[in-house]
């Protein structure tokens, strides 16, 4: 699964599907991180990047785990799916 985070524009992506307008600003300050769970990845942090090897690696820079993003996602998708349906 391959997994982004864009924080200031509030976007999941998992596998190139989007969740936008995802709850992601309690989350400690970085700028987006993207994550491979086969290959690893990277985060963006203010001042530097840092190797995301783990989801405990992504817990320590976040404060929230890789489960924890993909229920957001999830979450936020079916809330888009709802308001598509209702919109007809």
């Amino acid at each position: 699964m391959k997994i982004s985070v864009i924080k200031p524009d509030q976007i999941i992506y998992i596998d190139g599907l989007s969740a936008e307008g995802s709850n992601v600003d309690s989350i400690k300050d970085f700028h987006a991180f993207h994550y491979d769970t086969e290959t690893g990845g990277e985060i963006e942090l203010s001042d530097r990047n840092e190797i995301l090897n783990s989801d405990g690696d992504i817990n320590t820079y976040t404060g929230i785990s890789l489960t924890k993003f993909i229920t957001r996602y999830n979450t936020r998708r079916a809330e888009i799916e709802a308001e598509r349906t209702a919109l007809g």
